[in-house]
Parts: C-alpha cells; sequence; structure tokens
C-alpha cells in the first residue's frame, strides 16, 4: 500500500510540474553535417507539421527542448541548441546539426 501511494505521488508531481508538449517551433533548418538520412532541410510550420527534405510531410511535437518528428517507424530526435541549432540524436540524424532561420 505503501509503495502504491508513493507511486502515486510521484506520478502527480511528474504530471504536475513537467512541460507540456507543444508544436510552434516555426523555422527552415539546413543540415550542415555530410553523412545524413536527410541531407537537405527541415522546416517546422508552427501548427504540427515538418516537412523533411522540402517533399515529405510528417507530424511533430516538442517537449522540453527535444524535439520529436513522427516520420513512419523511426522517428527523427532532434535537440535544441544554442538558439537556431538543431542536432540529431535518433538513428537517421545521429551525427547532424542543422542551422535555422526564422520564416
Amino acid at each position: 500500500m505503501k509503495r502504491l501511494l508513493l507511486l502515486v505521488i510521484i506520478l502527480q508531481s511528474v504530471f504536475a510540474f513537467g512541460q507540456k508538449a507543444s508544436n510552434n517551433l516555426v523555422g527552415k533548418y539546413k543540415n550542415k553535417s555530410f553523412w545524413s538520412f536527410y541531407n537537405t532541410s527541415l522546416e517546422f510550420d508552427g501548427k504540427g507539421t515538418a516537412i523533411l527534405d522540402e517533399k515529405e510531410y510528417y507530424d511533430y511535437f516538442e517537449r522540453n527542448d527535444t524535439i520529436y518528428v513522427l516520420a513512419g517507424g523511426d522517428g527523427v530526435f532532434l535537440e535544441k541548441k544554442n538558439g537556431n541549432e538543431l542536432k540529431g540524436f535518433s538513428r537517421k540524424v545521429k551525427k547532424s546539426t542543422f542551422i535555422g532561420r526564422r520564416l
């Protein structure tokens, strides 16, 4: 019973103080890395749609400093760095850095 109560308290604190997911990122990001599955660009419209390589449309959301693009079976996971820079850490964009500009 004590463990259940502790689990409930922990889950409540996580949900109460955790940052909510959003999809308000806007801008076009160009890949400056040579080796990557997505070679050219990522574009975010601020309404939950990401355009990869200027042709493929996917949904995305961001939570904390991480952006999750729901691209087929493998997602594309990016971390925000230094304002206008995104660093990839999923399999498809592991060594990629995207430099962006606001639209």
